[in-house]
């Protein structure tokens, strides 16, 4: 049976506003569309307008997924009741220019990629019983079959109040023919300019329209002149040549099996598979690799005269889960060609892995529409195999395919003088049954030459001549569509072209892995974050821009500064001796007044929070005079205290000599962590099945709580409990699958992941979050843990002194102090000498403690705090944090995701109690149970240092839950 070719091209876009159990989801209640075609290129505006039922506003986000070849070009949102076009900024300063906005309850709007060819759009606020305008546009490049350019456009709503579209044809000379319209549309006749106008109401948008545009047989030349310069799209029809393909004796299926591989159309890949198995003449062995966190042994099926059952049963029962690694296979050099089924969001591993060059082709076949097109598309053209997409062409037509090879484009000639930077970069395959040209003009006229043939047959090379004039077709989508061929020409190779395409993405305001669209709301916000806003707001952003200049160097000299004061009380804490007094009368105050920092000392305030029962009230500030905060005779603290001078000697020597003279040694400590016991019903039938039985129970409540991060890190947790760990290991990956830009889901995987022994996978995924999160310094923090963990001292270092110099927001205090607390612990640990040129000698002290408790979480903007029980009863926590033998806590992080840290010098015999409270969160997406984090340390920057992780999660606020303790004997 072949299958229909008018499968929809595109998923419909979805707001996605969470909302309480008691209230309505957030509607959409018009959608009104515009396209305007000229020659081979189309734009295509969506205006959504949405409403909230609701009475208290939401945060949205509307997920826009693209096919291949199509870019945003236009992204516009309701402020102040008027629309304002977004403008391009670098993505990973979008996001967080857009949450510190938010925060500050005003109106900003987002649109950044997310993964592979889907975008996002994130809106702030949705307010209650108001509209909301969203415009956002697209340009693509028509594709052609069977002689004719085809628009489409694919719907799937529910019933909209109203409904408008409209269709405006340039540049050709008959109307276009309406081939599919499963909408119901009815277009009505085009009028003599090439415009058809429809409007319905009640209208339930759900079906496709297809438009053919008769083709032109000479080259279709657009121009567009912008910021003085000029740029071109060419194109000319062809007829490619083509040649059969070796057959392959040996071939090779790498199938995806991960948890999105079942968003894949798999009935079209099985009948291409069947198709082309059946054209294959004579036996053929195949090779069956499935594709997860890590590349499964291959199976060997024997198939001749197309006879190849026992494959496909293999392939129908594959159950898809895990994450997918293009890192964990490597080809088969027995293997003469290979098909790649997969949607290419490789998200596990090295992302900017490539696969070995070898003899065989590797056919991409892409099946739905959330896809990384730009890389299955380099690894394709690399190895000299098809790209094929099945929701562009038949299965039959696909397999026909992989029996021949095309010819490709493999030089261009042109004048420098005339032309400069073309696209695409010769070598290269064609683009269907047309070549596409793109690049720059230079002068008013130009020419140039394209060959096209087979790379081992030069005598059978042809040439291609195609004429450009400056004025040829003058309109507005040529710079684009230069902007767009560059980047497609740029991405596969990502890493190495970063910086260049985040330019292309300003430049030109298209959005790419590097640049997202940003909205503001007044000229004020942009100045601040120094984003040039939209023309209207541009004088004013100048005169403000103007008043609002500060010196880097300054504010960078306040910031070492400030690390020099938090660390020189530190120090005036770890040589402080908490030892209980000999023998205090009964009426004696529970502390001896002497000086110990204010930023200790004194409570934080809190108005909100309530004494805590049971805690012991905050201590009365010290006199803030800086001679008490730092006396006490300390040596390293005076080294500092005299305005932060120089320091004479070697720090870290000093320390060693002076901690061997005053330790009696460490003391016998043990950690007791306590076990996450989740009560969920999925669990039940899990621990009752036997080793061989739970994968398949795992399977059918996967079903289940396919989106639900809780679930799959409790099976990985039973997994890896009872031994079963690449089973445990598969699950926990499905993390990586969830959001695939979360940076809360992320951490939590790799934190889990350290927890689980396995560093070298935490590692990537860490550089993830940091590139998603530089602007936090948790990300760095992260990242350098597992590089410590790998035994990569020196860039564990280097990414903690990033921390400990950066300008972090406020939500952060004293995350620098607790990073270079960390750095001095891995200096006086490693083996081999490091590289400390760029530390502030004055900040280098080795300062080992008995005890350390380090908690973190997963969510923005939530409150958690860090309690510890010592064995005299006395609770340290945010209102307490320097108790009387010394117990110290950080500052109380209240919006971002800790740390907080309690430290002990010197511990004295008995139990600690470690807690965790969840005072909080006032998010405006709903976060569900928040996923705590807290590592054990004891002799903490010690040669004898132990370490203990435990994960947790809480749900409810005010829950407070034990987490562990230590025993000191």
């Amino acid at each position: 049976m072949t299958l229909p070719l008018s499968v929809p091209p595109q998923l419909a876009p979805r707001l996605h506003a969470p909302v309480h159990a008691d209230e309505r989801p957030v509607e959409l209640a018009e959608l009104h569309i515009s396209a305007e075609i000229s020659g081979a290129l189309a734009v295509t505006t969506w205006e959504l307008v949405f409403t909230n039922p609701n009475h208290r506003p939401l945060e949205g986000q509307l997920e826009f997924p693209l096919l291949a070849g199509q870019t945003i070009v236009r992204f516009a949102m309701d402020v102040d009741g008027a629309l304002r076009d977004a403008v391009p900024v670098p993505k990973d300063r979008g996001r967080q220019v857009f949450e510190e906005v938010v925060r500050r309850q005003v109106d900003p709007g987002l649109l950044e990629r997310s993964a592979g060819d889907s975008y996002r759009a994130r809106i702030y606020p949705l307010l209650p019983g108001q509209r909301k305008r969203v415009v956002i546009a697209y340009q693509e490049a028509l594709a052609d079959h069977d002689g004719a350019s085809r628009y489409r456009l694919a719907l799937d709503f529910p019933t909209l109040r109203r409904f408008s579209l409209r269709i405006a044809v340039r540049g050709r000379a008959s109307a276009p023919q309406v081939t599919v319209d499963t909408l119901g549309l009815r277009l009505p006749a085009w009028r003599h300019d090439l415009i058809s106008e429809v409007t319905h109401t009640d209208f339930k948008a759900s079906g496709l329209l297809e438009l053919a545009l008769a083709d032109r047989s000479r080259p279709a030349v657009t121009t567009q002149r912008l910021a003085d310069t000029t740029y071109f799209r060419a194109e000319q029809a062809l007829t490619p040549r083509t040649r059969p393909r070796l057959t392959p004796r040996t071939l090779g299926v790498l199938w995806d099996a991960s948890g999105s591989g079942s968003n894949r159309d798999l009935p079209r890949e099985l009948e291409l598979i069947d198709h082309y198995l059946r054209s294959v003449p004579g036996p053929v062995e195949v090779l069956l690799v499935r594709l997860r966190d890590a590349a499964e042994p291959a199976q060997r099926f024997h198939v001749h005269a197309g006879e190849w059952s026992a494959l496909r049963r293999a392939l129908e029962a594959t159950d898809f889960d895990g994450a997918s690694s293009l890192a964990a296979w490597e080809p088969d050099d027995e293997v003469d060609a290979w098909l790649l089924c997969s949607d290419g969001l490789f998200n596990y591993g090295a992302d900017d892995h490539r696969p070995a060059p070898g003899r065989a082709a590797i056919h991409a076949i892409v099946s739905c529409a959330r896809v990384d097109s730009a890389r299955l598309r380099g690894i394709a053209g690399r190895s000299g195999g098809e790209y094929l997409d099945l929701l562009a062409e038949s299965p039959a037509s696909a397999a026909a395919r992989l029996a021949v090879e095309t010819e490709r484009l493999l030089a261009i000639s042109a004048d420098p003088e005339e032309i400069g930077e073309l696209y695409p970069e010769a070598p290269a395959p064609l683009t269907g049954t047309r070549l596409v040209l793109a690049g720059i003009l230079r002068r008013s006229a130009a020419s140039l030459v394209a060959y096209l043939g087979f790379a081992d047959d030069p005598a059978g090379v042809r040439s291609v001549s195609l004429e450009l004039r400056a004025d040829d077709d003058p309109g507005e989508l040529a710079a684009r569509a230069f902007a767009a061929m560059k980047i497609a020409a740029l991405e596969p190779e990502y890493r190495a072209h970063q910086a260049e395409l985040e330019r292309v993405g300003r430049d030109f305001g298209v959005v790419t892995r590097d640049s997202s669209l940003i909205i503001l709301e007044s000229a004020a916000d942009y100045a601040e974050h120094d984003i040039v806003p939209p023309p209207e707001l541009r004088a004013e952003w100048e005169q403000l821009r103007g008043q609002s200049r500060h010196s880097d160097d300054r504010r960078a000299a306040d910031r070492l500064a400030n690390v020099l004061r938090m660390y020189s009380e530190y120090l005036a804490w770890w040589e402080r001796d908490f030892s209980p007094p000999p023998a205090p009368p009964p009426s004696a105050k529970r502390r001896a007044a002497e000086p110990v920092s204010e930023s200790l000392r004194a409570a934080p305030a809190r108005p909100a929070r309530a004494p805590m029962p049971g805690a012991p009230m905050p201590a009365a500030p010290m006199p803030s005079a800086r001679a008490q905060t730092l006396s006490g005779g300390a040596p390293m603290a005076a080294d500092l205290a005299d305005e932060f001078g120089e320091v004479a000697a070697s720090p870290m020597e000093a320390d060693e000599a002076r901690e061997g003279a005053s330790s009696a040694g460490p003391p016998s400590a043990t950690i007791e962590l306590q076990k996450w016991s989740p009560d969920a019903p999925y669990l039940d039938r899990l621990r009752d099945a036997s080793d061989d039985e739970l994968p398949r129970i795992y399977i059918e409540e996967r079903q289940h709580n396919a989106r639900s991060t809780a679930f799959f890190l409790d099976v990985a947790d039973l997994c890896l409990d009872r031994g079963l760990t690449a089973l445990g290991l598969r699950i926990l990956s499905n993390l990586a699958e969830l959001e695939l830009d979360s940076p809360a889901v992320l951490r939590i995987l790799g934190y889990r992941l350290l927890q689980a022994g396995r560093p070298d996978l935490a590692r990537p995924i860490f550089a993830r979050v940091r590139t998603l999160r530089p602007e936090e310094p948790q990300s760095h923090r992260d990242l350098a843990q597992a590089c410590a963990a790998l035994g990569e001292r020196q860039a564990a270092v280097d990414l903690l002194w990033q921390v400990v110099v950066g300008a972090w927001d406020h939500r952060f205090p004293e995350i620098e102090l607790m990073a270079l607390v960390e750095l001095n612990a891995l200096v006086a640990q490693s083996p081999v000498p490091l590289d400390l040129a760029n530390i502030d000698p004055r900040l280098r002290h080795h300062t080992p403690i008995d005890l350390r408790v380090v908690l973190t979480w997963d969510a923005d903007l939530t409150d958690i705090d860090l309690w510890v029980t010592g064995p005299d009863g006395e609770k340290a926590y945010y209102g307490n944090r320097l108790t009387a033998r010394g117990g110290r806590v950080s500052p109380d992080f209240r919006e971002g995701y800790g740390p907080e840290d309690y430290s002990l010098r010197r511990a004295l015999p008995g139990e600690y109690l470690v807690e965790a409270n969840y005072y909080g969160n006032r998010q405006q997406i709903i976060a569900g149970a928040t996923t705590i984090q807290l590592q054990f340390f004891t002799q903490f920057a010690a040669p004898q240092q132990r370490e203990q992780r435990v994960t947790l999660r809480l749900r409810e606020a005010r829950e407070v839950v034990t987490v562990g303790r230590f025993t000191i004997a």
